[in-house]
This record gives structure tokens, sequence and C-alpha cells, in this order.
């Protein structure tokens, strides 16, 4: 056999040989148990009645060290502050490793060492203090699903506790406390003053769609009150943010439905996530005011006792409070000033000689509109106090109702209709009673 054929043969020898070696790794490797991932977040707590972690501190509360694994740190609450932590993996669970600086838990520097199990469920180590005796802990995680009980845990999440209590941080059982409702003047109004009642938007003489959001007016402008956009939604509905045009205008409207214009705020973007929840649980929680009148009721119940043809009276007193209810629209306030602006003016209803004899000029519109007749539709009045669908002068600035018609041109004649806000605030107060107000 030549040399060169012997070296071919002893050459595809040695590539089985490795090809097999390859293989018999490739097995032990495969069989090998892998590293359980590192348990890099957690409110771990100690047992009830343990010593506290670091000595010469009262125990006044378990204690707790957090794991935050966004920015790798780690602290115990209310002792010692965020400090870089080293977390690695190992077959046993996840090493644990920090240092507080001198001053920062006390006089003197502490140091951490710990094993977080491999479910990520319990920390075990030991805390050591300059000057101090080391201080040995086994902390529960909570919060992990896990209830354990021989460290103290009465919960973990919402299960464990009892009718009005709530499940703590350190999987304590606490008394559940209400979130205080929202402020409308500290929460809401702050929205609206910076985001809505700006320059040449909702505020000043003549706010956009007529609705100031300023402060002092902004409340009396939007709850209860029709949105001139959509006639049949109210801008606020108390304890409804599903059914409020408020609410769609600065959130989208629900499925199914839509708004007119624009999404507001206009301009700066929308208001923030917060922004719109604050609005929507203020609505939600009745679009309350800040100053509620208190109404106190009493009942009284007169009851005869057959045996002794005796009556006793009981008496039952119950106090509730509300938010006081909107103003009514002010005809002196509100109404006269469109009328003012662009009905009396010359050429029109105003002078000797005011169009169709109807003058409404300040001092003799009222008398001349509530409960008189339209000289166009003498069988319709102009203002029926109560009714805007039956008052013509609603017509003449809107729409006649279905069935119904006008004579003439709509009003104004010139200048342009009426805006939106100006035709809601005149229904507004005549469905209110057409008061002289």
């Amino acid at each position: 056999m030549s040399a060169r054929r012997l070296g071919a043969r002893r050459g595809a020898g040695l590539l089985v040989v490795a090809a097999v070696a390859l293989q018999v790794l490739s097995g032990a490797s495969s069989g090998r148990v892998s590293k359980p991932p590192v348990c890099r977040d957690g409110r771990f707590v100690t047992p009830s009645g343990a010593p506290p972690l670091l000595a010469g501190l009262a125990a006044t509360v378990p204690d707790a060290l957090i794991v935050e694994g966004g920015t790798s740190t780690i602290a115990i609450a209310g002792r010692c502050p965020a400090v870089r932590v080293r977390l690695r993996g190992t077959k046993r669970g996840t090493k644990v490793a920090a240092v507080w600086p001198k001053n920062a838990c006390g006089p003197t520097k502490v140091r951490l060492k710990a094993t977080i199990d491999p479910g990520c469920h319990t920390m075990e180590g030991v805390l050591r203090a300059s000057r101090f005796p080391p201080t040995g802990f086994i902390a529960p995680r909570c919060g992990d699903g896990a209830l354990d009980n021989f460290a103290g845990e009465m919960c973990d999440g919402d299960a464990g506790c009892g009718a009005g209590e709530a499940c703590s941080p350190d999987c304590r059982c606490v008394e559940r406390t209400l979130p205080d409702a929202v402020s409308f003047s500290g929460e809401v109004q702050p929205i609206f003053n910076a985001r809505c009642a700006v320059p040449f938007c909702h505020s000043g003489a003549v706010p956009t769609q007529g609705l100031d959001l300023s402060e002092g007016r902004s409340y009396v402008a939007i709850v209860n009150r029709p949105s001139t956009e959509r006639p049949a939604l109210e801008l606020v509905a108390p304890g409804a943010p599903d059914t409020s045009y408020l609410a769609w205008k600065i959130g989208g409207a629900p499925a199914g439905e839509t708004i007119l214009g624009s999404p507001m705020p206009l301009s700066g973007g929308p208001l923030s996530a917060t922004e719109q929840a604050t609005i929507r649980k203020w609505i939600a929680e009745g679009a309350l005011g800040d100053s509620p009148v208190a109404t106190t009721t009493t009942s009284t119940t007169l009851a005869t006792v057959p045996s002794t043809s005796t009556t006793t009276v009981s008496s039952t007193t119950t106090t509730s409070t509300t938010s006081p209810p909107p103003p009514p629209v002010s005809f002196g306030g509100d109404v006269q000033p469109i009328f003012t602006a662009r009905c009396a003016v010359l050429g029109c209803h105003v002078g000797p000689f005011p169009a169709q004899g109807l003058e409404l000029a300040e001092g003799s519109s009222w008398a001349a509109i509530v409960g008189q007749p339209s000289t166009e539709k003498p069988g319709v009045k102009l203002v029926d106090p109560g009714s805007a669908t039956t008052s013509y002068l609603l017509w003449k600035i809107s729409e006649a109702p279905a069935g119904e018609f006008i004579v003439g041109s709509m009003m104004p004649f010139s200048g342009g209709f009426l805006s939106v806000a100006e035709v809601a605030a005149i229904r507004t107060w005549v469905t209110e009673g057409a008061l002289d107000n």
C-alpha cells in the first residue's frame, strides 16, 4: 500500500473518531440541567415578629427588600435607599450582592449577600453592618401568587382578605381605603386653564362655540348643558362619561358614534392619558362642584298601639349632600346680548319702525316676545315658555319642527346665522321658562 493511500485512510479514520466524539459530547450536553432564569424583580418581606434586618433599629413593620430589575437596584423599604445590585444566575438560584455606603442606612457600611431560590419565591441571606453582629434572614416574595403562611403572609394579591380589606404591598390585610374624589377646582379646572381657556379659544368676550371654560364660569357652562354640536347630548352628564360629549371631544367617541368638528384641544396636541382619566373620573363620580350643599329632610311616622290606645311619634332625619344645580340661563346676561348684537341693529328690530313691528332692543324685547303671537304665524307664539319646539322665534333662528314651516327668511337677515352656541343659549332659556332674569 502506498504511503499516500495509507495517509488517506488514517485521515478518514480520524474524521470518524472526531464525529463520534462530537455526538458523545452533544448527547452529554443535552442531558445537562440548564440554569434557572435570573430573578430580577420582587418585593421580599420578612415574617412578622422577625428581628429587624439592621441591628439597633426597631422592627415597627416587616422589612422589605425590593429588587428592581429595570434599574438593577435593591433597597430596604424605609431603611436603605436603592443601590446597584449584582444578580448572578446559578444552578441553585440567583445570587444577590450589594453594598450600602456609610451613612446610607446608618453610620456604618452595610453589605448584603443572599440567594433567591430557582422559582423566585424566597430570598435567604445575611446582612452585615460594621460593629454589629451579622443578621440572617429568610424573606418570602410577596406577590408571587403563593400564600406563605409560615412567613406570616396574610394574603397574596386580592385573595385572602375579608370584606372591606385589601392586600398591602407587604402581603398584610389592611383596611381598604377609597380613593379621594376628583376635585373640580383642584384637578379639572387647572387642565381647562392650561389647555382650553387660552386666548382665541374657550375664554374671553367671545369664546369659541360660546363655551367659556375659564375659572368661575366653566362648571355651569358644561354640567347638564347640551352640546352645541350634538344638542341631544349633554357636555357633561353627571355619572356617565360615556354619554358626555366633553369626554368624546377630548378622548374620542364610543364605537358607532362620531363627533362634529375636530377633537379638542385644537392646538398643542391631545390631553395626556392622565388628564383624560382625571376628567372622566370626575364625571363618573357625579361631576361634583367644590361647594356641596347639604340638605336635611325629616319624616315623621305616627303609630297607634292598640293595647294602650297610645299614639307614638317617631322622627327620622336624613342628611344628603348634593352639588348645587347650574344656574338658569339669564335673559339679561345671556339672551339680550345676542339680540343687541345681531337683531336690534339699524334697519332691523330697533328704532321707531322696527321690522315686523318687533322691538328687540334692551328694555323692550322680553315683553315683545314672551307669550306674544307671531305676526307671520299668529297661531304660534314667538316664545312659548317651557316649549322650544312651539316657539316661533326658535323656528326663525334655527329650523321648524318636522311638518312645520316658517314664513319669509330665516333670521338674522344679515351677518350670517346665529352660532350654534347662541341658538343653544336661547333654546335653553325658553325651555327653562323664558324668565325675565
